[in-house]
């Protein structure tokens, strides 16, 4: 008799589990979301590529963010900081922008450079490492552009 009580327990379980399982497959299938209306013109902060900043070959982008009118990217690349400070020399005199001052300490530099309307900061910082008596020299660079104030 034990058993057999077992069994009644045991199937109306099973019974009950099935019927929740087929009553929410169908409350499921019959689901229909909201449809959402697209959006036809998506407003937003203007795009970094607006700035029209190039980059070294083999630039490794270590972080890029804007804020408001404030661009600022950082990267590390493997090259004398001297070539990235000439890199960026011919990119901003093409441009016509002009040097506004220099600094120089150790192994890094500042370059400002200024247009109409906007500001740069190049901030560069060479360094070298020795992996196994292998010697590489890699430039860590920060630029910052914004508005001239």
């Amino acid at each position: 008799m034990n058993n057999k009580k077992k069994n009644i327990v045991l199937f109306t379980a099973l019974f009950i589990l099935l019927s929740i399982s087929i009553i929410s497959y169908i409350n499921f299938s019959g689901y229909q979301p909201k449809i959402l209306k697209k959006i036809e013109d998506v407003k937003g902060a203007k795009s970094i590529s607006d700035i029209n900043l190039l980059y070294p070959d083999k630039a490794e982008t270590i972080s890029s963010d804007e804020i408001g009118n404030i661009y600022q990217t950082s990267y590390r690349i493997e090259k004398p900081r001297s070539s990235i400070e000439s890199f960026y020399k011919n990119i901003f005199t093409d441009l016509d922008w002009e040097i506004e001052s220099i600094s120089e300490e150790n192994n890094s530099s500042v370059y400002e450079y200024k247009s109409k309307d906007k500001i740069a900061k190049i901030i560069s910082k060479e360094e070298a490492t020795n992996t196994e008596g292998n010697e590489k020299i890699y430039t860590l660079v920060g630029i910052e552009i914004s508005d001239r104030k």
